[in-house]
């Protein structure tokens, strides 16, 4: 990452997309929209109209969830095996009444 990022000299985003993952969840952040897919829901908000991320859009916002859902897709592909990848040692939590599964 450039400095001049660092040092607020330039207010862009340094990347078009942020993703991330961790065992089976994944996430990604493409402008205002965030996806999240965490086992078999999934999650899309406008953060530019919901910071607090509590309207999920998933269901009326199709074309975006399509494109979003690339994201992991092709990151993933270029990345290497972890070098320290999740323990084995998964627990289902409940989160807002969904359950999901975080790797530790």
């Amino acid at each position: 990452m450039p400095s001049t990022y660092l040092k607020a000299d330039d207010t862009n985003s340094p990347h078009d997309a942020l993703v991330w993952s961790n065992g089976s969840n994944k996430a990604a952040r493409l402008g205002n929209w965030k996806m999240i897919i965490a086992g078999d829901h999934m999650f899309l908000f406008n953060l530019d109209s919901d910071i607090g991320e509590t309207k999920n859009f998933a269901e009326r916002e199709s074309a975006v969830v399509r494109r979003l859902e690339k994201a992991p897709k092709e990151w993933q592909s270029q990345m290497k095996p972890p070098a320290w990848p999740s323990k084995p040692n998964r627990r289902i939590v409940d989160l807002d009444g969904i359950p999901s599964e975080l790797n530790i």
